[in-house]
């Protein structure tokens, strides 16, 4: 029996980027070793940047089994999360 593949897509600031991408990549690339999941950062010449309320956002796309989007996706959010914190306190250095 097949196994069920979704595909979702979040909405991030673009500031946050570097905090979901990691260190060279590490954090994405995580997502497929341990969890199984693929997330893939839109680029702005694909079209995948917007501008609403004066913020630039850029969107993740998320594919895998449900129980591994919705890992990816939740870690992605606390990784948005972690950005969101160090940008209130002046930091700007990615892990």
């Amino acid at each position: 029996m097949p196994v069920e593949q979704v595909h979702t897509s979040l909405a991030v600031p673009a500031e946050y980027v570097p905090y979901l991408i990691g260190a060279g990549g590490r954090t994405l690339r995580g997502l497929g070793k341990g969890r199984g999941a693929r997330a893939v950062v839109g680029d702005t010449r694909e079209g995948t940047a917007e501008t609403r309320f004066g913020v630039e956002w850029r969107y993740v796309r998320i594919a895998g089994t449900p129980c591994q989007a919705n890992r990816a996706r939740m870690l992605l959010l606390k990784n948005c999360a972690v950005a969101a914190a160090r940008a209130g306190n002046g930091d700007r250095d990615s892990d």
